[in-house]
């Protein structure tokens, strides 16, 4: 019986730490790059709910944003028209450093939604 209640406990302790270094629960704040059509998109996101947008090094958007679970949402968005532009739901996901956005509500800013629907980001040092 204790040989069973051992081996159960290493096999728990290898799938957390597997699964642990495949994906994040908590969104992460930093840098992330992608290329679309030739052009560097770059997101910014800070730990304080800021985020900016750069194309090929220039602002293109900065704004808000909020995180709960692992959806993420769009407050403000200075590329975006208000009122419905700028509010948008998408849920994420990271994994082996790579962040990933699918739509969960209809994002009525094109821009926005063509550089981040499925488009992967890859997490810089």
């Amino acid at each position: 019986m204790k040989v069973k209640w051992t081996l159960f406990r290493i096999a728990m302790l290898l799938f957390l730490l597997t699964f642990a270094g495949c994906s994040s629960s908590q969104f992460p704040s930093g840098e992330f790059t992608s290329q679309l059509e030739g052009e560097e998109i770059r997101l910014r996101f800070d730990e304080d709910g800021n985020f900016m947008i750069l194309r090929n090094g220039r602002e293109h958007a900065e704004g808000t944003y909020s995180v709960e679970g692992n959806q993420l949402t769009w407050l403000t968005d200075s590329s975006c028209a208000a009122p419905n532009g700028e509010t948008a739901t998408y849920s994420w996901t990271l994994e082996n450093q790579i962040l990933t956005f699918s739509l969960v509500e209809k994002d009525s800013c094109m821009s926005r939604l063509y550089m981040l629907e499925k488009l992967p980001y890859e997490e810089r040092p």
